[in-house]
């Protein structure tokens, strides 16, 4: 259902397979990544700590859509290096915006990182 809410939209996205959740990411550099906490093999908590290790995916946003929804939960998510968090149930419209919110937050890191110029 996420899948098809954000591909209305223009984004493309591709259903999680759990371990190979990381493959993938490791393969496409995604822009955003959606995901649960609760996965078989590889939970999303496992998940994040593996990309925020990664120097090409470190700043990878990353939004958790969980059923665990307590404050010690969602505390947890944003200490991994979660970018937000939403409690399920949620609204589509609601998961719209912060897909949205975070693309434009990353697109402009991207634009001024790239205006900047190399370090020395």
């Amino acid at each position: 259902m996420v899948t098809t809410v954000l591909g209305k939209r223009g984004t493309r996205s591709t259903p999680p397979s759990t371990a190979g959740g990381l493959l993938k990411a490791c393969e496409v550099k995604p822009d955003l990544i959606v995901t649960d906490i609760m996965m078989p093999k590889m939970d999303g908590w496992t998940l994040v700590r593996s990309l925020r290790q990664r120097s090409d995916l470190a700043l990878t946003p990353v939004i958790f859509l969980s059923a665990l929804g307590s404050d010690e939960d969602r505390i947890q998510g944003f200490r991994l290096g979660a970018d937000d968090y939403l409690p399920k149930p949620f609204r589509f419209e609601e998961l719209d915006l912060r897909v949205s919110n975070a693309l434009r937050k990353r697109k402009a890191m991207t634009d001024s990182l790239r205006t900047q110029g190399p370090r020395r």
